[in-house]
């Protein structure tokens, strides 16, 4: 199991961060990356893994689920290519 960091940050210089977990590489987009972006007032999505002690801290946050979207929307737009 691999523990993914994501860190949205916002136009306005707000930073949010998500997790996720991914079994067997499956649908884990280039990490570490940076993308850039346009949508929900974000500007920047980082990717960095992260332990699943640091997962389980960032998942029980309420100020990410807005941003669950965008982070499908990069996993479907990387499908198939492997994190290293």
């Amino acid at each position: 199991m691999k523990y993914v960091k994501y860190i949205v940050t916002t136009k306005d210089g707000h930073g949010v961060e998500l997790a996720r977990s991914y079994r067997n590489n499956q649908r884990i987009p280039k990490c570490p990356c940076t993308w850039r972006v346009n949508v929900l007032g974000a500007s920047t999505v980082e990717s960095v893994f992260c332990s699943q002690k640091e997962k389980a801290k960032i998942y029980r946050r309420g100020d990410h689920a807005q941003y669950e979207e965008l982070i499908d929307t990069i996993e479907k737009l990387t499908e198939g290519v492997q994190c290293d």
